[in-house]
This record gives structure tokens, sequence and C-alpha cells, in this order.
């Protein structure tokens, strides 16, 4: 390529040098990676075992994320006695620094669970952030505690079908209720009266969880379970417009008489003066 003049003599040794100082480097800076950011991965790998409390706990939360703490709290503020499981080490790491007593480990790992005195606990909430991990935990924990009361995060209306195979457990959709008051305050924001914005979303959580039992049997026939979530839509849809409807007709009703109370009061006074 020098030869024939297409790349120049001084320029063929630039680059020449440049491929040798980058192969010499290249050792060096993977050495630098492994001891600055794999040493300090392995350092957070192994968080303090903390001991478990003495006695039995009422409540153990495997999961201590986003969706088991505001349980917990609730747990707390009543006097049970909850142990908290979690796996993930950044997580813990900043719940400790909190004040939390988290105890680190898979929550999904009988022995584990048995250490934390899940044969004796009453209520088992199963919150972790891994749809497939809860679902082999359900199961497991029933087989190894059948006991135990289990209250498990279900990530949807197919993984809750799902969870709800292990006899005795209760589940809890993640985002049902949020989305559900995410709704009502949208219907607020439009002008909607608080009594018909609250009336949706009671009519809609009394419609949905009528037709999560119906359906259950149809979980996984995808045909047969798609035509019956499209029936149970639009039934649902017709109710809902139907009782919005009355609930406004009701609401032009009390201003109706509210505007007629006020114009008699007014004639009332006119005749007094």
């Amino acid at each position: 390529v020098v030869g024939a003049h297409v790349m120049g003599a001084e320029l063929a040794r630039m680059l020449t040098a440049i491929v040798a100082v980058s192969m010499a480097a290249t050792p060096l800076v993977t050495t630098a990676y492994e001891k600055l950011v794999l040493s300090r991965l392995e350092a957070r790998a192994e968080p303090e075992n903390l001991p478990f409390d003495e006695g039995d706990p009422d409540v153990i939360v495997a999961g201590f994320g986003r969706f088991g703490q505001i349980a917990t709290r609730l747990l707390l503020a009543n006097n049970f006695k909850v142990v908290l499981l979690e796996n993930s080490i950044e997580q813990i790491e900043i719940l400790r620094r909190f004040g939390w007593r988290v105890h680190y480990g898979d929550a999904s790992r009988i022995d584990l669970l048995r250490t934390a005195g899940a044969d004796k606990a009453k209520l088992l909430l199963v919150a972790i952030d891994d749809r497939d991990k809860a679902s082999e935990m359900v199961e497991a924990a029933h087989q190894a505690f059948p006991n135990i009361t289990i209250l498990a995060r279900a990530f949807d209306r197919r993984h809750a079908y799902e969870l709800l195979k292990t006899p005795g457990v209760s589940v809890e959709r993640e985002t049902f209720e949020s989305a559900l008051n995410y709704g009502r305050k949208a219907l607020l924001k439009l002008g909607v009266s608080e009594r018909r914005a609250l009336r949706a979303a009671i009519v809609f959580r009394e419609q949905d969880e009528k037709y999560f039992k119906e359906l259950a049997p149809l979980a996984g026939e995808e045909d047969n379970y798609t035509m019956a979530a499209r029936d149970s839509r639009e039934t649902t849809e017709r109710l809902l417009r139907a009782e919005m409807t009355r609930i406004a007709a009701e609401e032009d009703g009390e201003r109706e008489a509210r505007a007629q109370e006020g114009q008699h009061r007014l004639e009332a006074d006119k005749e007094r003066v």
C-alpha cells in the first residue's frame, strides 16, 4: 500500500506505532478493570449476615423493594413481628443505611425460609421482583410449610392465574389498585364529579374481580380466554356507561332541586319585605 503511494511512509509509521501502543496497553487496561471494577463488585457481594431475632415471627416478607416496603410498614404499625428478606445487594445497602434490619439471601431457598421462622410464621408475603422465581417460590413454600398463609405479588392477570394454581394462595396484582386510582384522578381532572369518579372506580373493581374469577378456568386456553375477555370488557363498559348516566341524571336533578329551592327562598324574602 505504501509502495503504491496510497499511504505515505510517515502515516504508515504513525499507524504502526498506534497499533503497537494499543496492543501493549490492552493488558494494562484489563488489569485495571479487574482491580477497580470487579473488586468492588466482589466486595459488595457479601453483605453482613445479621442474626435472626429470637422468637417466632408473625410475617416473613420475601422481597423488600418498592412493593414489599409499603405492606411491611402497615404490618409494623400494627405491632406484628416481621422478618425481612432481600436478595439485592444494592437494595440491602440502601435499606440498612435507613435503619432497616434486612436479611440477605435468596428467599426462594426453603432452608433460608426455615431459618427465618417460616415453619412458625402466620403469613408469607411473596413480593420479590422476579416473576418466574415468585411462582417457583409459592409452590415450594406451600409444599414445605403447608400451614403458612401465602399472599403473593402478581405482575399481571396471567401471572395471578399461574400463582393461584397453588392451593390456598392469595394474590395481589401489583398495578391494579394504583391504575384504578390513576383513572379516578384522571376523571376528576376532566371535571367529572367526585361521586361519579368514585362510583366508576367501584363498579370497575367489582366487575373486574367478578370476571377475574370467572375466567380463571380458561387461563391457558388462548382462543377461548381471549374471546371471553373481550365479552367481559364490553359488558363492563356497558355497565359503566349506564351507571355514569344514572348518576349524571341524579346530579342534574339535585342541581335543579337546589335551584328551585333557592328561587322559592328568594320569592319568600321578597314577600316579607
